[in-house]
């Protein structure tokens, strides 16, 4: 049995990047870059007004001074978009927020600063050379690279990419995962439960994890605890996926047939159990580039384990390598308690309050209760090594995705 330290370092050095794809630009969203973008020209790309005003020649103001004022003839004026004319000197042209500047003309005076009297602008101080200007090339050079391959594109990054012209853009493919839920006791919400049964959570948390993501499942499954049916299901998963998320089957039970189905499809155990609580008996394979995890049945088990494991995993063969996984955050726990003595826990907490970094311990921590899965929105990692926990003591906690939502 290996630390959850260890097992995260399995799944971490197993999962890189997948292939990479061209999207239009409008479906980058939430992709990683796979490649590096340069500017194929400066930006800005041309010398522009950064006010409503009016565009001089710093040199014909250079003597202006009250009592004493400088008279330009208002030329034209130049809207956004327009082609560039010439400013000789003695002259000004009215100009645009984000129009060329003429040939000539190096300054800009706002609009609420001037006096115009009988079609001249009258100046009565001297302007600064590229007042009020954007210069060429100011933010960047030609050439220069602005987004670096495996950037997670977000609204800011199509911003940056429209400016410098791509309408397609190469990300790495998201991947394609599959999701079976096992069980003879589970029954689809809505249905009748008969002695017995209970309803099934799992698949449903898990798709809805996975469309936080924005990974859409290419395919969920319920099937009973039967080996061939789980076979099939399996080997139609690992033919049409990348990845293959279970749930229940992986402990020692008689009815616990997945490690064998798995061994037998050609899979690599790379682990199974962990040193940790809950989600002891968490497994995780991989055959060719194909990626399989068995998740705990317990829903707080396949709860923290997808977060904890596969989150991880998915953003990395997602090409977020330099941010996969949960945000570690250090937080003061509001209580005391004892820390198990053999195995890690991972508990399900509540942020109490954000300027304070207080954390609370939430109730319910058995793995087979589901209702505290509603208020938590952060994991509270605590080593297995039997040490009192005082209260008020800081311990690392993991944010989860939905965090920032409930504290809106």
């Amino acid at each position: 049995m290996i630390t959850p330290q260890q097992a995260m370092r399995h799944v971490a050095s197993r999962c890189v990047p997948l292939d990479a794809t061209t999207v239009p630009l409008d479906l980058a969203l939430g992709h990683a870059l796979a490649e590096n973008i340069r500017t194929p020209f400066p930006l800005p790309r041309f010398d522009n007004s950064a006010m409503d005003g009016f565009a001089v020649r710093s040199h014909d103001a250079a003597a202006a001074a009250s009592g004493k004022p400088v008279r330009l003839t208002i030329k034209s004026t130049v809207y956004a978009g327009a082609r560039k004319g010439t400013l000789r000197s003695g002259q000004a042209c009215r100009i645009m927020t984000g129009a060329m500047l003429p040939r000539g003309a190096d300054a800009v005076i706002p609009v609420e600063d001037v006096l115009v009297d009988a079609g001249a602008l009258v100046i009565e101080a001297p302007v600064e050379k590229y007042r009020h200007v954007r210069r060429r090339g100011e933010e960047v050079r030609a050439g220069a690279r602005i987004l670096k391959k495996g950037t997670l594109i977000h609204p800011g990054v199509i911003a940056c990419l429209a400016s410098v012209g791509r309408n397609d853009v190469l990300v790495v493919r998201r991947p394609r995962v599959a999701v079976i839920a096992t069980g003879d006791e589970t029954v689809s919400p809505g249905g009748a439960l008969d002695d017995g049964q209970i309803y099934d959570s799992n698949s449903h948390m898990l798709t809805a994890m996975l469309h936080q993501m924005g990974i859409r499942p290419s395919r969920v499954r319920s099937v009973g605890d039967r080996r061939s049916a789980l076979l099939s299901a399996v080997r139609s998963a690992l033919d049409r996926c990348d990845v293959l998320v279970t749930s229940g089957g992986v402990s020692v039970g008689e009815h616990d047939f997945l490690r064998s189905v798995f061994d037998e499809l050609g899979v690599e155990e790379v682990f199974w159990r962990v040193s940790q609580k809950p989600g002891k008996p968490l497994y995780f394979g991989v055959r060719d580039r194909k990626y399989v995890f068995g998740l705990p049945g317990n829903p707080a088990s396949a709860f923290v384990c997808f977060y904890v494991y596969v989150y991880a995993a998915l953003e990395r063969l997602s090409g977020m390598e330099e941010h996969a996984g949960l945000v570690e955050e250090q937080r003061a726990i509001t209580d005391a308690f004892t820390a198990d003595g053999k195995r890690w826990l991972l508990l399900r907490g509540q942020n109490r309050d954000e300027h304070t970094g207080r954390v609370i311990r939430l109730p319910r921590q058995a793995s087979h209760m589901v209702t505290t899965l509603a208020d938590t929105d952060c994991l509270i990692v605590v080593p297995g090594d039997g040490a009192r926990v005082r209260r008020g003591q800081t311990l690392p906690t993991l944010r989860l995705p939905h965090a920032k939502e409930k504290h809106r």
